[in-house]
């Protein structure tokens, strides 16, 4: 009868584990620069968006789906595009302890560097 209360335990540790955190995330910070208006940087990097992570894959509202990663105390979403023929991604590091992200396009062989968006995320789950 001991072998019911140790499987309870241990599949809701397991549940726990593979548990996702959904990210709701606002922009403080956009530079336009390397893009030809604010409005094109904003398409880019929305003012709002939210991350579902969940082990290696993240899901956000804005970008689709992506991989993240985790290190250090960041966690690195990467969602590669196909935006006008050119392939690149958008990287998000997100500090763990204090929320803050910063976005940016990966950079490409003859284009700006952009700058990308600054901003703040909060749990949400």
């Amino acid at each position: 009868m001991m072998f019911r209360p140790l499987f309870v335990l241990v599949a809701m540790l397991a549940a726990q584990s593979v548990s996702a955190e959904t990210l709701r995330c606002t922009q403080e910070r956009l530079s336009s620069n390397g893009f030809s208006s604010v409005s094109v940087a904003r398409s880019w990097f929305p003012k709002r968006f939210a991350l579902k992570i969940e082990g290696k894959t993240v899901l956000s509202d804005y970008y689709g789906k992506g991989s993240v990663s985790q290190g250090k105390g960041r966690k690195t979403a990467v969602f590669k595009s196909d935006a006008g023929g050119q392939k690149t991604a958008v990287n998000i590091v997100i500090i763990e302890k204090t929320g803050l992200y910063t976005a940016r396009l990966r950079g490409q062989a003859g284009f700006i560097q952009t700058s990308g968006a600054k901003g703040r995320c909060k749990r949400i789950q």
